[in-house]
């Protein structure tokens, strides 16, 4: 990224996750959003918000993660350290590993307990904790209670994930 060709052209507010047109061309006008009406959405389901600038497509928090830091090493990915994909502050984007990222999502969709890696044992009749790395799902045990269950989730998450924990 020649930071001066984007100087000449976009005002980019990083504190606030925001770029704005400099200059007018075409339909691109002086003063307003250069960030696209439409999200684009990923495999996972997840929308980002996007810019065209230079000739490419950028999701607009590995611009504004470049426009700041510099090139994205390879294999790296930028995670939205909130969760909230349209929070692009730079203050809120941090550099990460793809499955460091993968520690920092939510719950998933089709969880029936309403608890981040715990679901309902049928079989057993008890709640079943576990937790995933390195690809590998991970028993944490079985428990009466889903507080119990739940307790032991968040610690396991919590001592393996580090700074990527999430509730």
């Amino acid at each position: 990224m020649n930071k001066e060709y984007v100087d000449e052209w976009l005002i980019v507010n990083a504190d606030e996750g925001t770029v704005f047109w400099r200059k007018s061309r075409g339909l691109a006008k002086a003063g307003k959003s250069a960030i696209h009406k439409h999200e684009i959405t990923s495999r996972g389901g997840a929308k980002y918000k996007a810019i065209s600038f230079g000739r490419r497509q950028w999701l607009l928090h590995r611009f504004i993660w470049t426009y700041v830091h510099g090139e994205i090493p390879d294999g790296m990915v930028i995670d939205h350290i909130d969760g909230d994909t349209s929070n692009n502050s730079i203050k809120n984007l941090r550099i990460a590993s793809k499955s460091e990222s993968s520690f920092n999502k939510g719950m998933f969709k089709n969880n029936t307990s309403g608890v981040k890696g715990v679901y309902w044992d049928k079989k057993n009749k008890k709640w079943m904790a576990y937790g995933r790395i390195n690809g590998k799902m991970k028993n944490l045990g079985r428990y009466s209670s889903i507080e119990d269950a739940k307790n032991a989730a968040d610690t396991f998450r919590r001592v393996n994930f580090k700074e990527f924990y999430r509730w």
